[in-house]
């Protein structure tokens, strides 16, 4: 693995075409003197801990078709110079220290097929002029300081499959513009300030594979058009401002397999299609005013579901046995409704992978031994970590297999119910037990 500086040296090899020495300790800055290198095509410094800033004389080397110096300690501005490079085809910054805002002159680079410049501290707006860049299918600007509006000249780029703005402080609305990229595969806004609704005109990109509209002032409701995207594995529409119902159309994206409109004002109930989609791996609606019932066949469709969030939401009813159908789940999590009846006894018979079943603050009972069968299932659970049972209505005795549960139980909470009886003596080879919370109950007898 090389160290030091780049031997000036090598500067003056005019015919070299490829420098390549990505992947190793260089330290130092890069000379200007690189720029007397006219014949370079390739230059890749990529991963080294180069520091300081970029020289404008690399804007000489105007037969480069690949700059690649992502991953170091570089600092200052992007040089207005690297607009000279048309044959330019990749310019990879990415990673590195950069500040200032993106110089309009990377809009001549018509030959641009990749632009990465995130994770940087750019700062101002995206400049209009990147919308020149009509060959370009990967723009990457996220994890910057980015602001004011996406320009809709960005709408142009119509070779693009990637477009990454995420993570900066983006305002205004998306433009419509985009939503004619037909080519677009994933687009990632997430963690703006982007306000508006959401448009219907999204469901003309039928290419896209992932959505993420995630942490945003976005308002309105979610347009049913999304169930066009029929390409769509992750949809990420949480910590929003959306309101109306979930639209039924979403169970027409059958590759799906991440749904999120969690932290919303979403209203009704989760339509039975959506638990049609054989697909979905993880389910997450919580922190929503939904109202009904989960349907009959829950889980008898989604065989590899692993979290399922329903959480603090106002749904009621019972809990569907047809839930523990969706054997591969780890994370039941159904807390703050009003689910009543009692808690179906093939929880754990089924759902060898749960590790956190949270049930807290509902309706739920428990009246006789043969109500606590679930408890017994449970100890078929060899990675449960988390039992929530607080605040709901269970009574009764705690069955003596409370103590048979996995060794790795770190939480348990029964506190706020019904239970009477002792504590079984048992409980104590629950050796990794972290917190457990019995309060509030009719216990008696000694603590164990």
């Amino acid at each position: 693995m090389l160290q030091g500086s780049t031997p000036s040296a090598m500067f003056n090899i005019s015919s070299l075409q490829d420098l390549n020495v990505q992947f190793n300790n260089l330290t130092g800055a890069i000379p200007a003197s690189l720029g007397n290198l006219t014949s370079l095509t390739i230059l890749s410094l990529t991963s080294n801990n180069l520091a300081g800033a970029i020289p404008g004389a690399l804007g000489n080397l105007e037969a480069l078709t690949g700059l690649y110096l992502a991953r170091n300690n570089l600092t200052g501005a992007i040089p207005a110079s690297l607009g000279n490079l048309t044959s330019l085809t990749i310019l990879s910054l990415a990673s590195n220290n950069l500040a200032g805002a993106i110089p309009g002159a990377l809009g001549n680079l018509k030959a641009l097929t990749g632009l990465y410049l995130s994770s940087n501290n750019l700062t101002g707006a995206i400049p209009a002029s990147l919308g020149n860049l009509t060959s370009l299918t990967i723009l990457g600007l996220a994890n910057n300081n980015l602001a004011d509006a996406i320009p809709g000249s960005l709408g142009n780029l119509k070779a693009l499959t990637g477009l990454y703005l995420n993570q900066n402080m983006l305002q205004g609305s998306i433009p419509s513009a985009m939503f004619n990229i037909s080519s677009l595969q994933d687009l990632n806004v997430q963690f703006n300030n982007l306000t508006g609704a959401i448009p219907a005109s999204l469901g003309n990109l039928t290419s896209l594979t992932i959505l993420s509209l995630t942490s945003n002032n976005l308002a309105g409701a979610i347009p049913g058009a999304l169930g066009n995207l029929e390409a769509l594995t992750g949809l990420y529409l949480g910590f929003n401002m959306l309101q109306g119902s979930i639209p039924s159309t979403l169970g027409n994206l059958k590759a799906l397999t991440g749904l999120f409109l969690h932290y919303n004002m979403l209203q009704g109930s989760i339509p039975s299609a959506v638990f049609n989609i054989s697909s979905l791996q993880k389910l997450d609606v919580q922190m929503n005013n939904l109202t009904g019932t989960l349907p009959p066949n829950a889980g008898g469709r989604l065989p590899r579901l692993t979290w399922f969030a329903v959480n603090n939401n106002r749904l009621h009813g019972t809990i569907p046995p047809s839930l523990c159908n969706a054997s591969k789940l780890e994370l039941a999590q159904m807390s703050d409704n009003s689910f009543s009846g009692v808690i179906p006894n093939c929880l754990g018979t089924h759902l060898k992978n749960l590790w956190a079943l949270r049930l807290d603050s509902n309706k739920l009972e428990a009246n006789v031994d043969a109500d606590w069968g679930f408890m017994d299932s449970l100890t078929n659970c060899s990675n449960l970590k988390v039992i929530d049972l607080a605040r709901n209505k269970l009574g009764g005795m705690l069955p003596g297999s409370i103590a048979n549960l996995s060794t790795s139980m770190e939480y348990l909470s029964i506190s706020n119910n019904m239970v009477s009886g002792q504590i079984p003596q048992e409980i104590g080879n629950l050796v990794n037990l972290k917190r457990i919370y019995m309060d509030r109950n009719n216990l008696t007898g000694i603590i164990p």
